[in-house]
C-alpha cells in the first residue's frame, strides 16, 4: 500500500468547538492604522534610533548624527504628530543616544562609548556616570521593582555585560 507520509494518522482528526469557552481571552482589537507625520524637527542628517512612550503619554525618540558619532538628540512628542526637538547636552553630548528605556517615570537614554543621559519629561536631559569606563550601551529596561539594566559590552575583544541599578545612578 502507498504510504501518506509522516504526517499521517489513523485517528480521525478532531472538530473544533462549536463555542469558545467563557474563560477564553477576548479577540484581538482590529489593527491600527498608520499615517506618517513631519519630519523631526532640527538639523537634517539625524538618525533617529530608540524610541519610549511613558504612560501619561509622553513619547521621546533619540538618536543622533548617525550611529557612532555626532552628538546625541532626542525629540519629545505627547500627541505622537507635533515633535519638539529636546535640549542634551553637557560632557558627553558628542556621542549619540542608541536607545531609550522608561525609568522612575522618566526616560533613560543611553548609546555607544557608554553615554548615559537621564530625564525626568523627556524635554531636557542630563549626563550621567556612565557604569564603567569602557562600557557600549546597547539596550535597557526598567523592572517592575524599580531595578533599572543596561546591555551591551565592556572591553576589547568585547565581552557581552549586564549592568543593573536600583537609582539610576549607581551601576
Amino acid at each position: 500500500p502507498a504510504s501518506a507520509g509522516p504526517l499521517a494518522s489513523a485517528e480521525p482528526a478532531a472538530s473544533a468547538p462549536a463555542s469558545l469557552p467563557a474563560s477564553s481571552p477576548a479577540p484581538l482589537p482590529a489593527p491600527v492604522a498608520w499615517s506618517r507625520t513631519d519630519l523631526l524637527p532640527g538639523p537634517a542628517g539625524k538618525l533617529a534610533q530608540g524610541a519610549a512612550a511613558a504612560a501619561d503619554g509622553t513619547m521621546v525618540i533619540v538618536g543622533g548624527s548617525g550611529p557612532l558619532e555626532g552628538p546625541g538628540v532626542a525629540w519629545v512628542t505627547t500627541d505622537g504628530t507635533t515633535w519638539a526637538q529636546a535640549k542634551v547636552a553637557g560632557p558627553k553630548q558628542a556621542r549619540p543616544l542608541g536607545a531609550v528605556a522608561l525609568s522612575d517615570g522618566g526616560f533613560l537614554a543611553f548609546g555607544p562609548g557608554g553615554t548615559l543621559w537621564r530625564s525626568a519629561d523627556g524635554t531636557a536631559w542630563k549626563a550621567q556616570k556612565k557604569p564603567v569606563k569602557d562600557a557600549q550601551l546597547i539596550a535597557g529596561t526598567t523592572l517592575a521593582d524599580g531595578t533599572r539594566l543596561l546591555t551591551g559590552s565592556t572591553g576589547f575583544p568585547a565581552a557581552p555585560a549586564v549592568f543593573r541599578s536600583t537609582d539610576g545612578a549607581t551601576w
